[in-house]
């Protein structure tokens, strides 16, 4: 009979297995940094804590990582060759972002679909917020880069330009969709003014379109929620 394939940490954390993942350090605490075959390709290269906050977001396994010491300024290892690198940090904003209180497609995968649905509880927008500040305060380098030289503010104002109303390019309207809500508004203003306080680079400059962030988000409805922050450093 074969023998069956014992499950990893990688593995374990996918399907949620807190206990298995709990086990597995207690037998071997130095796995909580190990690094993530190159197969299946969309953890190559991960961390743990990588893989738990973009598998969707196992909250409680990333919370038992940061406390059994997992790397708060890990990134894919350059030898992987990996387009996409970035520090585990930009995962915990995107967490971040994409839980704030918030519209969102009823059927994403539909592309005449009209109908919106409320997305995230108070609760879950402060327990995402609470993950980035504890991860901050850790020591993760607010200003350390992915691939494109995108720090962690920049990636904060991409993902949230994502979930923020559509200008038509033609007429500079927005396209009907996505709704502002101040609840969105607040929460993403926070996460903008967390990262600035820490010291993000409010002028860094992607590699690839040679852009700041003003530069680049300047016309987009994003631009909108963060000016005011900006405001707030005297940045503007």
């Amino acid at each position: 009979m074969a023998k069956t394939k014992e499950k990893d940490i990688f593995t374990a954390i996918k399907e949620d297995d807190l206990k298995a993942v709990q086990a597995m350090l207690a037998k071997d605490p130095s796995i909580v940094n190990s690094v993530a075959p190159k197969k299946p390709v969309d953890t190559k290269g991960m961390s743990p804590l990588q893989v738990s906050l973009t598998t969707n977001w196992h909250r409680d396994i990333a919370d038992f990582l940061l406390d059994s010491g997992a790397a708060v300024n890990y990134m894919e290892p350059a030898e992987l060759h990996i387009p996409q690198a970035h520090p585990v940090l930009h995962d915990a904003v995107s967490v971040a972002i994409w839980n704030s209180r918030r519209y969102a497609c009823v059927d994403a995968d539909d592309p005449n679909n009209n109908e919106f649905e409320w997305k995230h509880t108070k609760d879950d927008a402060d327990r995402a917020y609470a993950l980035l500040k504890r991860m901050i305060d850790m020591g993760a380098d607010v200003n350390a880069v992915n691939n494109y030289n995108d720090n962690a503010l920049s990636e904060a104002i991409q993902q949230a330009s994502y979930l923020c109303p559509q200008k038509d390019p033609l007429t500079g309207k927005l396209y009907p969709g996505l709704k502002r809500t101040p609840e969105m508004i607040e929460d993403f203003q926070r996460i903008f003014r967390l990262l600035i306080k820490a010291g993000a680079d409010t002028e860094s400059r992607n590699s690839y379109n040679k852009k700041t962030i003003r530069e680049f988000y300047e016309d987009y409805e994003v631009w909108s929620i963060y000016e005011p922050v900006l405001q707030e450093f005297g940045k503007v």
